[in-house]
């Protein structure tokens, strides 16, 4: 868990000067040139994309571990109520690394970082259980 409780941090923070790049488009009173925030998206990629693929490769095993111990790894995401529809339910994992989520939902990272927190410190503490016999 702390190898990828490390690489979702890279993750969070190859991402963030997209974010920061997102808002300075979309700011009215700001001055810019749509075609130089173009190049500079296009720059940021190859490190966001590098980032969310070494998630993606432990993804798998963050989610079994988290499940062993009992925390939540299920995010359900419902549409807002005047729009109505069918809920959407995901791996929270998954979600954290999505570019975009249904219904324009925002994953705060908190979250996510709270729960491998969470798990690292059981997975820790107990040390890896042994499946039991039924």
């Amino acid at each position: 868990m702390q190898e990828f409780r490390q690489r979702l941090f890279a993750f969070y923070q190859a991402r963030q000067p997209l974010l920061d790049l997102k808002a300075k488009s979309q700011d009215m009173f700001s001055q810019w040139d749509e075609e130089d925030l173009r190049r500079q998206g296009e720059g940021l990629l190859p490190a966001l994309t590098e980032a969310r693929d070494r998630v993606g490769q432990l993804m798998a095993e963050a989610t079994e571990i988290a499940n062993r111990y009992g925390m939540p790894t299920e995010l359900q995401i419902l549409p807002p109520p005047l729009i109505g529809g069918y809920g959407h339910t995901m791996n929270i994992f998954e979600a954290a690394i999505e570019f975009q989520l249904p219904f324009d939902f925002e994953l705060e990272p908190r979250k996510v970082v709270d729960l491998v927190k969470q798990t690292t410190v059981r997975h820790e503490r107990k040390g890896p259980r042994r499946a039991q016999c039924v």
